[in-house]
This record gives structure tokens, sequence and C-alpha cells, in this order.
């Protein structure tokens, strides 16, 4: 069963060094765990889990569908999600990278989203910004629509934050009230559009 330590430090964002650092071990004992060379003591475990603000049982790879959301979602819809973590029923845990449109699994092997077949989100889990869980528009219907929200596709996460919202359709271009432009020719590669905001979805 694979071990979740790798995917929940880089869901947290946290350098190698800095979580040994906090856990009162050293890298290379950090990564003899990530690596599934050796195991962590429960205490230690535990300080992972505090760390990382996941569950153990996530930790331990013990989590499953369960707890992830009940609704599926489409790989075009998990393109946007970079950074965030999804559940395969195939290939268990693993991390979205947005920029190369590939998950990142627990034994650190990419695989295209596209492959991975049904995705699941983790909203019990982790601490995550909401998406919208129905599919996007598609290109041809942008035109018939006064307003978007729109999913910027990136790996920029804080840029992604910054530019996400309702924009309006002008023409070949979405524009928000910051002036911010999105060109329709580049609909399916740098961004997304949906119908309802994530807060009017759920």
């Amino acid at each position: 069963m694979p071990r979740n330590y790798k995917i929940a430090r880089k869901i947290s964002k946290i350098k190698l060094k800095d979580a040994a650092e906090t856990l009162g071990i050293s890298q290379p004992a950090l990564s003899s765990w990530e690596s599934a060379r050796s195991s962590p003591s429960v205490d230690a475990l535990e300080k992972m889990a505090d760390l990382y603000h996941v569950t153990t049982d996530y930790l331990l790879g013990r989590t499953g569908a369960a707890a992830a959301s009940e609704k599926s979602i489409s790989p075009q819809l998990a393109s946007f999600m970079n950074g965030q973590p999804v559940w395969s029923p195939s290939y268990g845990w693993a991390l979205v990278k947005s920029d190369t449109k590939q998950l990142l699994l627990a034994d650190a092997t990419l695989i295209p989203i596209s492959d991975a077949g049904k995705l699941y989100i983790a909203p019990n889990l982790f601490t995550m910004p909401k998406y919208p869980t129905e599919e996007p528009l598609p290109k041809t219907a942008l035109n018939d629509k006064d307003a978007v929200w729109l999913e910027p596709i990136s790996s920029d996460i804080h840029l992604c934050e910054e530019l996400r919202g309702w924009y309006k359709i002008l023409g070949e271009y979405a524009e928000n009230q910051n002036g911010n432009r999105f060109s329709l020719s580049s609909y399916g590669v740098k961004w997304l559009a949906f119908q309802y905001a994530p807060s009017d979805s759920n």
C-alpha cells in the first residue's frame, strides 16, 4: 500500500529540509520515509499529520475514494486544479500538475491526467479553494453568454487566484472588470469557462 508522505508535504508546500527540521529528524531520514526505504514511528507519524494538516490514515494510504468527493470530475476539470490532491481508483492519491497536464503519484511517477480515468476531489482532507464541479462550457457556447466564471490553467497558484472570477465575453476575448483578458483562441489550453461560480454550484 503506497504511503502519501511526500504528496502530503508537497500539498502543504513545505520543502524537505524545512519539514525535517520541524519534525526534528534528518533530511535523509525523511527522504527514506518518503521513498519507503524505512518507516516513521507512531509519534513521528502523528507529528507529520499535524504538520501537513492531514490524517494519519491519509499518510498511511488507508483513505480511499470514501474520503473523496462522491462526485467524479473529468480530466478536463482537473486540468486547472494545480497542486491539488485528487483520487484515482486506479492510482490512488495524486497531485495535479497543470503546466504539464500530468498527475504526480505517490511513488513520484508522472502520468497524463487523461490516462487516469475517473478522478475525485478531496474536500474533507485538505483546505483547498472551491472549484466548479460542473463540466466546462463548450467553446461554441461562449458567445451566447453575457458573463462566465473563468478558471485559468496554470501552475502559478497565486496568478490563478488573482485571475479567476467573472468575465464578460467581448468578441474574441473574455475580459474582467480589472481589464484582464483571455483570448478565445486559447480556450481549453489557458482557461476554461463555467456557467456558475463555485459557491453557486456547490
